[in-house]
């Protein structure tokens, strides 16, 4: 089985492509940077950064909520709630944001699962 730590991050540029408010404080962002969802498997996750001021200088990370390696997308579900997830939640189509990923252990859901249990917690997981 390969070790998800031989897999070697990426630091690249994405474009927003879509933008969507489900309610008040949790947003859902769709990003096209093809070669991040070529690697990505479930449980890892990306650092990102949009934002060009001095007070917010660190990536920050989000979960994959669906990876889509063969339209070179994926999607974060993340929850408004400081100024780095202010100034995504602004974000519009056709944006660029900063990425290096994936990072983290993933996995491999097997073919033949029926019922998977993943416990996880934090605004960033998402279902």
């Amino acid at each position: 089985m390969e070790n998800p730590r031989d897999i070697n991050s990426i630091l690249t540029k994405g474009k927003i492509i879509e933008q969507v408010n489900l309610n008040n404080n949790y947003h859902k962002i769709k990003i096209k940077a093809p070669q991040i969802p070529q690697e990505a498997k479930p449980g890892q996750f990306v650092m990102l950064s949009k934002w060009k001021i001095k007070e917010l200088f660190l990536k920050r990370p989000f979960s994959f909520c669906n990876i889509e390696p063969n339209l070179g997308t994926f999607d974060i579900l993340y929850k408004n709630v400081g100024k780095g997830t202010q100034i995504l939640a602004e974000s519009k189509i056709g944006d660029s944001v900063e990425l290096i990923g994936p990072l983290g252990d993933g996995f491999k859901i097997p073919e033949n699962a029926h019922n998977i249990a993943i416990v996880a917690r934090g605004i960033g997981i998402a279902p």
